[in-house]
């Protein structure tokens, strides 16, 4: 997703031009997005480069085109539908890395939970003890994984009628 990005000098003067216009000082500037002064100055006078996340984060803070804040291009506030698609896409990543991350560590431990009940049952068909059953009863009543299906079909049937109307 990295994209080729201007010479920090050039980047410099924009971030300085948006302070300006907001007409904050370096610290009101920082403050909002989480960094300190000191790192403003360093940006603006051109002897620290800002990274891709600073970036997008001043474009988002401050309603900032990202073309024109990295290449220059078109103009430096969004217009309320650029406005309106950045806000859309900004809920999207939020939504797409909560999706990685259940789907990634619920893999993980569902498959090791698996295994290990699967072990287990057939090392030691044994009577399990009370502290185990009681976990294993309140993830089957407290996390029901059954409920979300009817979401996600809702979500994935809008998405396909969304497909479909758009190609006729």
């Amino acid at each position: 997703m990295s994209q080729s990005l201007e010479l920090p000098s050039v980047l410099s003067e924009r971030i300085k031009r948006i302070r300006n216009a907001l007409n904050l000082s370096q610290a009101a500037f920082a403050r909002r997005l989480g960094v300190n002064r000191a790192h403003v100055s360093r940006i603006e006078s051109g002897k620290s480069a800002p990274s891709e996340q600073l970036l997008r984060l001043i474009t988002h803070e401050y309603n900032i085109s990202w073309p024109w804040l990295t290449k220059g291009k078109g103009h430096m506030e969004l217009n309320f539908d650029e406005f309106q698609a950045h806000q859309q896409e900004l809920k999207l990543a939020s939504l797409r890395e909560c999706l990685d991350v259940f789907y990634y560590i619920n893999n993980f431990l569902l498959g090791k939970l698996v295994r290990n009940l699967d072990v287990y049952s057939l090392e030691s068909p044994t009577t399990l003890p009370p502290s185990i059953i009681g976990r294993l009863k309140a993830i089957k009543e407290h996390l029901p994984l059954d409920k979300i299906h009817p979401l996600i079909d809702r979500v994935l049937a809008n998405s396909a009628e969304s497909e479909s109307a758009g190609s006729e």
